[in-house]
């Protein structure tokens, strides 16, 4: 069509609506393969509480000697009640260092109970990272025969874009499976059918 009063032909293109604009998918940058759940969450701990000190034992030597100076004094002069100020000092300091003894002893048990547990904690969500890391490898590497299958089918696997990759045209394929072993705290933990794979591209064969 041309406008009024000018011999240029004008073209007028229908309005753009928003809505499908943000719709639109770009081609080169399709959707990351589907890797399952999300990795485990590791537990929210406080720092690891220090191990309870031993209490220091009293001075043995000077309560022995106030209990013997004490004997003699009260041996030679006849009074018998010095050695027993010397005496009780002593029994105080014993029973003093006993009742520490034996609050020690509480908190030291309380605090292995308690790295016992962070201990089974943190090695249960080794364990399940573990797993979890051993599924996704599952997931991301298909065997031969299955690959041959996604390529008869159109599976959108082989569209879809793997992850860590960097989008190129690279397929990590499971030649076989095995069994892996991994230290976990003071044992070993076995994840099954774990995929070993060869990377299969352009000029790879």
């Amino acid at each position: 069509m041309r406008s009024a009063g000018s011999d240029r032909p004008v073209i007028s293109r229908p309005p753009t609506r928003p809505e499908r604009l943000a719709t639109l998918q770009p081609f080169h940058r399709p959707p990351v393969i589907d890797d399952g759940p999300p990795a485990p969450i590791p537990p929210a701990e406080t720092p690891d509480p220090e191990e309870p000190r031993p209490p220091s034992s009293p001075a043995w030597t000077p309560l022995i000697s106030g209990v013997v100076v004490g004997s003699i004094v009260a041996t030679v002069t006849g009074h018998a009640l010095i050695v027993l100020f010397g005496a009780t000092a002593f029994v105080a300091a014993v029973l003093a260092w006993g009742s520490m003894v034996l609050v020690h002893r509480r908190r030291s048990r309380l605090w292995r109970n308690e790295m016992r547990r962070r201990r089974h904690r943190r090695a249960s969500h080794h364990v399940a990272t573990l797993e979890w890391l051993a599924e996704r490898e599952r997931r991301r590497h298909p065997s031969a025969e299955s690959l041959v299958a996604m390529i008869g089918r159109g599976d959108p696997y082989m569209w879809s874009r793997r992850p860590a990759d960097d989008d190129r045209s690279i397929w990590d394929v499971e030649v076989r499976r095995r069994d892996v072993d991994h230290q976990v705290d003071d044992h070993l933990h076995t994840c099954r059918d774990v995929p070993e794979t060869v990377s299969l591209g352009p000029g790879m064969i």
